[in-house]
């Protein structure tokens, strides 16, 4: 809160900042919380909307008390929405970079080739079909159609890394659906 206090210019807009945090703090924190379900991110959170709320000031002054709190609360939601997905992003990117390590230890073409084998063509369509569309399509494309990466790039107008790595991942989920279906058919 220091942080947010040193933002305002005067001593009537500290004392009416004190008086919003005193009044929603709490309520905000544990909506916060409730949406995070995390301690630390939602004081970080809280810190980001409080911020906002004191950069923003003179906007609540001209407001009523109902709208006050709506527009408080609706700064809380908006900034742990933003929260939720730059850290969904990031564990994408976590991801990404932890399949470029898998990458160079499996060969799951090889493996996924293998499996095939020894599945009748229908389930494997099947199976492929009943994949998220965004692995499905680039499947489709790249094994029943026969288009290389560059190729599916352009039919679908993606980055040639996006479809390798939906190619890539596809694969694995089709693996695994293969070899769930293949233990549960002996």
């Amino acid at each position: 809160m220091f942080l947010c206090l040193s933002l305002l210019d005067n001593e009537e807009d500290r004392i009416y900042f004190e008086m919003l945090y005193e009044k929603y703090g709490d309520d905000i924190f544990k909506r916060i919380y409730n949406m995070v379900k995390n301690h630390s991110d939602a004081e970080d959170i809280m810190q980001e909307t409080w911020l906002s709320i004191a950069e923003n000031l003179e906007f609540y002054r001209a407001k009523n008390e109902r709208m006050i709190r709506a527009y408080i609360f609706r700064v809380a939601k908006n900034r742990s929405i933003t929260f939720y997905r730059e850290k969904r992003k990031e564990e994408e990117r976590r991801s990404d970079i932890a399949l470029v390590d898998l990458k160079d230890t499996y060969d799951y073409e090889t493996i996924l080739f293998n499996v095939c084998a020894k599945i009748d063509v229908k389930i494997i369509i099947e199976c492929i079909n009943s994949l998220e569309e965004k692995y499905s399509d680039i499947l489709n494309y790249f094994y029943l159609h026969n288009h290389t990466v560059k190729e599916i790039s352009k039919i679908l107008n993606l980055k040639e890394e996006t479809v390798k790595t939906r190619l890539y991942r596809g694969r694995i989920k089709l693996l695994q659906m293969l070899e769930g279906r293949n233990l549960n058919d002996r």
